[in-house]
């Protein structure tokens, strides 16, 4: 029989149960499991179903939680925290609809912060090895040259050694591979070459064989368990870049340092001694960065004099090793979705206390005659914040399973394909659940005080003689909280508006040019391997790249149903490459190019097979790639940017990612129709392919039937029968490619329309609360008023005059937030005017409606007024 604690019969996720039970029971948390599990087990016997059986095992487990913290007082102080708990549960059930409503409210704020922490901690989590935050890695930049990075070799390397805050130091470089197994298979794989001694400062022990050391006789072969599933091993030995290597150790599947690798190649001291590193190293116990850089810069300082000239007065910079890694302010994105999440939870505590309030307004006299029965303002007070902390712990179970569902669908949804990291994993671990935990502790706490406060400053006494005078108002303080929260929440669901619209331009991007039609593949250029075994043999110059792309032409002429093929180092959307550019009409053509264009190398097909008409000129054609002038052909957009005025045929053109020389302009086409794409970059340049492409192209080949996935499959199998040593990938349709491109635009979208959606149900749960508790507290005054002769619609009309009064400012001041902040949603807008007139009327009309419906009840409730009752409390 398992262990109790271990017991799959506990409710999921059973590692939250038995962490809560093991917290509160410690060693008798093992009986209390046990206990538990068993009737449970009884009631599944018996004929429950399993969604009543998970709710009663997460409450038979907020229970016992409870009774465990209360059990641990010593004897003499245990009567009075029981009975304030019995009668908070006693309370939570007299309400049921206002307690699940504010259990709810607390679950989607809960639920919000959790989300994007989970998220956060994913994205800064330092590498997933022993004691990875210790693992870090250098970089050497120079004050004087503008913080340019100087590189570091295996001498530098070397002179690092020995250090004594370093318990190792190694050399890592990444890069694309081609592989080759004994069944002769060819593929191009994501491998690092590593100096000795990197595998073993990272920790992580081998499935099968040995690291290599430093005293190998050459280099060795280091692969994934992933990839060997892949491969046929043979004898051990895998061909990498022509050169034949054993493989002496198979890794986790899940180690893909540093970035993703599957594939490694220890050196061993053979290589360049020229060649550049990212060094890595792991600090020694008990020291850190600061003692780390400053024995590192002396040694470097100490090799200037022997550097060449602008290499001496390097700084060495220290980092933890996924530090900073996020070239797009990712990090600051979801440090800002956390913000907002906890902002969210903020707005919703206050509802929450809102809601306590008008309950325990509500329940005055019943805490009247609890006082005059002996109980003192401590113990009503305590009472009340054990509702408050019940109510916390409801809200803060859903909103860890709803953050778990969340974090999963993000994970499923990107995947470390997207986030471009190995180590990024979003889940609900260890310290998400210790964060959630803080959260609720705090909800409780803050969520409990307004009504005890509101309480303590009640007359209880007067409660019993009398309704007259016994609350007080809201006062200007608390409705201009409510209006600020209001305004907040509509800036939050314009913004949740705006990124509907951005969901629905990701799911339609790049459908003009009917991608589904369209299958492409990633093939490499040079199939021959150099004799020295050094690497791949790629085409270097204009004409042997020409050769090798006319080869490629001839082998793809054959594809079976194919209308159009074209060849390119990127498609429409898709893997396109962005450089600095210099046009000859900025004013200073020979300083630093600042501007940014797309640039793709194309031949001559690749117009027709996109429908891009010519508008100026003439088209790229074969001699282009052998002819002695660089020559380009740009895009109408790019015209509009950079040449607004005067015809574009003729200027030139420098792409300093190219081959920096100064291309004549001697075409225009039409601008590629991705869809609405505000915010993203239309502009492109179009190079001859040869002049452009290297090491690897893109074959794009467009199916007569119009069926892009089965013409994917014939595309392959044409690729392999011309050439089986010629490595392919990344075989798909191109609208399988720009939905990859998108995706993390739209996950994000997702998610802030739901933030938008839950602002907008807490902002509605607020304004109830204060409508609510107003008319309460003026329940007496409506009294007269309809024993005088005023009618229910009357009253009914004042609630929502009211409700008005305070959701016209709110929404004007939401609006005008959201208009000022518009412009910042760019980071995760893929299209769509940030500005769009529609999105903001429909958001404060939808804003006001809501409103209206949440005034609704207490209004009806005011038209209902019994002046018979009133008066007779009087």
């Amino acid at each position: 029989m398992s262990r109790p604690s271990d017991d799959p019969r506990l409710p999921a996720p059973r590692r939250v149960a038995r962490g809560l039970i093991r917290f509160a029971w410690g060693a008798d948390a093992e009986a209390v499991a046990g206990d538990l599990a068993e009737s449970l087990e009884g009631r599944r016997r018996g004929g429950a179903g399993e969604a009543a059986v998970w709710l009663r095992g997460w409450r038979e487990v907020i229970s016992a939680v409870l009774h465990g913290l209360v059990w641990r007082l010593p004897r003499g102080r245990r009567a009075r925290p029981l009975l304030a708990l019995q009668l908070a549960v006693r309370g939570l059930r007299r309400d049921p609809g206002t307690s699940i409503a504010a259990a709810g409210v607390l679950a989607l704020g809960l639920a919000a912060a959790t989300t994007f922490f989970s998220i956060l901690h994913g994205l800064t989590r330092p590498l997933p090895v022993p004691d990875g935050h210790r693992v870090v890695r250098m970089e050497v930049v120079l004050p004087a040259a503008d913080g340019r990075s100087v590189g570091v070799t295996a001498a530098d390397l070397e002179r690092w050694r020995g250090l004594p805050a370093l318990a190792g130091v190694g050399g890592v470089r990444t890069g694309t591979v081609v592989l080759r197994d004994p069944g002769r298979s060819v593929a191009r794989v994501a491998g690092a070459t590593l100096t000795p001694g990197v595998l073993e400062l990272l920790g992580v022990a081998p499935v099968t064989g040995r690291l290599p050391g430093a005293g190998e006789s050459g280099p060795s072969l280091v692969v994934s368990s992933g990839l060997v599933s892949q491969l046929d091993l043979g004898d051990g030995t895998l061909e990498v870049d022509g050169r034949p290597l054993p493989v002496v150790a198979v890794m986790p599947e899940d180690f893909g340092f540093p970035f993703g690798e599957s594939l490694w190649v220890v050196e061993n001291g053979v290589g360049a001694p020229e060649a550049h590193w990212e060094p890595v190293a792991r600090l020694a116990d008990g020291a850190d960065r600061a003692a780390l850089r400053e024995q590192l810069q002396a040694r470097w300082s100490g090799a200037d004099a022997a550097r060449g000239d602008g290499q001496a007065g390097g700084v060495v910079v220290v980092k933890g090793f996924t530090q900073d890694r996020g070239e797009r302010g990712e990090w600051f994105l979801f440090l800002g979705l956390v913000l907002i999440g906890v902002a969210l939870l903020v707005i919703a505590c206050a509802n929450v206390a809102g809601l306590l309030v008008v309950r325990a307004t509500e329940r005055l006299r019943a805490l009247a005659v609890q006082a005059a029965l002996g109980a003192g303002r401590s113990q009503l007070a305590l009472q009340l914040l054990a509702e408050s902390l019940l109510l916390a712990a409801l809200g803060g179970v859903g909103g860890l399973l709803l953050a778990t569902g969340l974090a999963r669908w993000v994970e499923a949804t990107l995947g470390p394909e997207n986030f471009g990291y190995y180590w990024i994993r979003v889940a609900v671990d260890a310290r998400v659940v210790a964060f959630a935990g803080c959260l609720v502790l705090g909800t409780a706490l803050v969520a409990g005080l307004l009504p005890v406060v509101r309480v303590w400053r009640t007359d209880l006494q007067g409660v019993l003689k009398s309704e007259a005078g016994s609350t007080r108002g809201t006062g200007a303080l608390g409705r201009g909280f409510v209006t600020a929260q209001l305004a907040l929440s509509c800036a939050a669901l314009v913004a949740a508006g705006l990124t509907v619209g951005s969901i629905g331009t990701a799911r339609d991007y790049g459908a003009a040019l009917d991608p589904e039609s369209v299958a492409l593949a990633s093939v490499a250029l040079a199939a021959e391997r150099s004799p020295s075994g050094s690497g791949s043999e790629e085409p270097d110059d204009p004409e042997r790249r020409a050769a090798a792309i006319q080869a490629l032409r001839t082998a793809v002429g054959r594809v079976e149903g194919a209308r159009v093929t074209a060849l390119a180092t990127g498609a429409p959307g898709y893997r396109e490459a962005m450089t600095r550019v210099r046009t000859t009409v900025q004013a200073d053509p020979d300083g630093e190019a600042r501007d940014f264009t797309l640039v793709n190398g194309v031949d001559p097909a690749f117009f027709t097979l996109f429908d891009l008409d010519l508008l100026q000129g003439r088209a790229l054609d074969a001699a282009d790639d052998r002819g002695d002038e660089p020559v380009a052909v740009v895009n109408q957009a790019f015209v509009d940017r950079f040449w607004p005025t005067g015809s574009p045929v003729g200027r030139r053109v420098q792409l300093l990612a190219a081959d920096s020389a100064w291309y004549r302009v001697v075409g225009v086409v039409e601008t590629a129709e991705l869809g609405d794409q505000r915010g993203m970059r239309e502009d492109r340049v179009y190079l001859p392919l040869s002049r452009y492409a290297s090491g690897a192209v893109r074959v794009l080949s467009r199916a007569a039937d119009g069926d892009g996935t089965a013409h994917a499959l014939r595309l392959r199998r044409a690729l392999a029968a011309a050439d089986p040593d010629r490595p392919v990938d990344d075989v798909r349709t191109l609208a399988s490619g720009l939905a990859f491109m998108t995706r993390a635009q739209g996950t994000f979208s997702t998610l802030a329309a739901g933030g938008g959606g839950a602002g907008l149900l807490v902002a509605v749960v607020g304004l109830y609360a204060m409508l609510a508790f107003r008319v309460r507290r003026r329940r007496r005054e409506m009294g007269v008023r309809k024993a005088l002769g005023a009618n229910g619609p009357t009253l009914v009309a004042e609630v929502l005059k009211s409700a008005m009064r305070q959701l016209l400012p709110a929404v004007a001041v939401g609006l005008t937030l959201a208009w000022i902040a518009a412009p910042l949603l760019g980071v995760i807008l893929l299209g769509g005017h940030p500005r769009s007139p529609r999105v903001f009327a429909g958001v404060g009309l939808l804003f006001l409606c809501a409103g209206l419906a949440a005034a609704l009840i207490p209004a009806l409730r005011a038209g209902r007024v019994e002046p018979a009752s009133v008066l007779r409390a009087e």
